[in-house]
């Protein structure tokens, strides 16, 4: 299946959140609009983010209060 625009997955912490995500996704998504076939997963908090982003190309997670990591491929950057 060809992709014509980017993939976004966000996934939300309850009590753990660490970064608003549904702001940071839509700044992300309006950000990389021009990348089609780029999947970028937006997880709330680390605690199941690796598992949640498995196949994503770029992970953006919030890691504490006020910051994040950022992730492309399994790589932390």
């Amino acid at each position: 299946m060809r992709m014509s625009k980017t993939d976004l997955s966000l996934v939300q912490a309850a009590a753990r959140l660490c970064l608003t995500c549904r702001n940071v996704s839509k700044r992300i998504q309006s950000r990389t609009a021009h990348l089609p076939g780029v999947k970028i997963a937006i997880m709330g908090c680390i605690v199941n983010a690796l598992g949640e982003m498995a196949d994503a190309d770029f992970g953006y997670v919030g890691s504490k209060p006020g910051k994040i990591d950022l992730y492309v491929g399994k790589e932390m950057c």
